[in-house]
């Protein structure tokens, strides 16, 4: 008996033989032709490679067919750049098999591979033995755990898919310890230009700004984006800090200049500006806010707008007060300012406080402190605060807050 395979071109692959005498061998050639003519020569097996891999996702990953078919023609399309047409399609669903296998055996869950793959489908392309696990690897010789890897690789689905060798090694000299490549590789996706751009720019405010390099460090692990800029255009960047922000290098503002900068071009800076100035602020008056504090300037138009209201209109602070106290401007006015003066206002209404406090004082009190001062000695402010901020009388007596008791800001 004769059994025969066929791959999708209608080409028999394998033969294995129960019995057959020898000279029935001379049929193969016949039959071979019989097969194949049987086919018809205009068939277009690319509609069935696409739907075998299609299938494969619906049922493997649990695709919905449209997601799985664009899936599939856009990976059949790679192929036939690459040249690997040649390939069966069998032979690329078991690679695609492999790789959904070994996301699973880092810890993996069905819908977090499938969120990847719809992300990065490349990686349905990879070669778990000489491209992926060697990667991880990698990665876990800087002592990340399971956990933690599979959360870097859902965050950045890039990760795999570029040469992590270089990347890891400027990481290892910018950073100084493995602790801080990690943290640096949870955070930042666009990790292709670290090995070019991270480590120019960090020398040159080393030897050209003078800045610590601890202090780079901390502010390349909180925003990683903002020096990986090439080289030219970082350089502009620090200029302007000098010149447009009037921040000198030696402030230690400088580093929150050059994030900001980054951040927004020069149309959204003038629109904010602006908003300043409908509020009578001079040129000299945002200058100094933007030496004291940068971060002032990260808050959207309309933020800036509600806090120049909130301060200047309604609690009669001017804009030399505010300089004088820029932190007052990185509060939200919604969950720390406004219930504060309200609170202040009832209790000083009530003739319950010793001391005039202003609000700029009690705003730098944590939630916890605040509400420990101001409202757990005074019942007639429980219902007053509950109103303004959400939290229960239940939880005001027991000394809590709604939310974080830390810090509303």
């Amino acid at each position: 008996m004769l059994k025969l395979w066929f791959n999708c071109n209608g080409n028999v692959i394998q033969g294995l033989y129960n019995f057959l005498p020898v000279p029935g061998l001379r049929l193969l050639p016949f039959l071979y032709s019989t097969l194949t003519s049987s086919i018809s020569h205009d068939t277009d097996f690319s509609e069935v490679k696409h739907s075998s891999l299609s299938d494969f996702l619906v049922d493997t990953l649990g695709f919905n067919k449209d997601d799985s078919t664009s899936i599939s023609a856009m990976l059949a399309k790679r192929r036939q750049r690459r040249g690997t047409t040649k390939v069966t399609d069998l032979s690329f669903i078991s690679n695609a098999q492999s790789v959904v296998f070994f996301f699973k055996q880092l810890g993996f869950r069905e819908f977090e591979i499938k969120k990847l793959v719809s992300k990065q489908p490349l990686y349905l392309m990879s070669r778990v033995e000489k491209s992926l696990k060697p990667k991880v690897e990698q990665i876990k010789e800087l002592g990340i755990s399971d956990s933690d890897l599979v959360q870097m690789i859902s965050r950045n689905h890039e990760l795999l898919r570029i040469r992590l060798e270089p990347v890891i090694h400027t990481l290892r000299i910018v950073m100084g310890k493995d602790e801080d490549v990690v943290l640096f590789l949870k955070r930042e996706r666009y990790l292709g230009w670290c090995a070019v751009n991270l480590q120019p720019n960090v020398e040159l405010l080393q030897n050209m700004y003078g800045i610590p390099i601890k202090t780079i460090r901390l502010h390349i692990l909180r925003q990683p984006s903002a020096f990986l800029l090439k080289a030219d255009m970082f350089r502009d960047i620090l200029i302007r800090v000098e010149e447009e922000l009037e921040i000198p290098r030696n402030s230690t503002m400088f580093m929150y200049g050059i994030k900001l900068l980054v951040c927004y071009d020069k149309k959204r800076l003038r629109d904010k500006f602006a908003i300043f100035k409908s509020f009578g602020w001079t040129r000299s008056h945002l200058t100094a806010l933007i030496r004291q504090n940068p971060i002032c300037l990260t808050s959207s138009e309309s933020k800036i707008k509600e806090k120049l209201d909130f301060l200047m209109n309604e609690v009669g602070y001017t804009p030399d007060f505010i300089v004088s106290r820029s932190s007052l401007f990185t509060y939200s006015v919604e969950k720390r300012l406004l219930p504060r003066h309200r609170i202040l206002q009832f209790l000083k209404e009530k003739r319950l406080l010793r001391i005039d406090y202003l609000l700029f004082s009690v705003s730098i009190l944590s939630e916890s402190d605040f509400v420990k001062r101001f409202v757990l000695p005074y019942e007639e402010v429980h219902e007053v605060y509950t109103q303004l901020t959400g939290s229960t009388v239940e939880l005001i007596n027991a000394g809590k807050a709604k939310g974080n008791p830390k810090d509303n800001t």
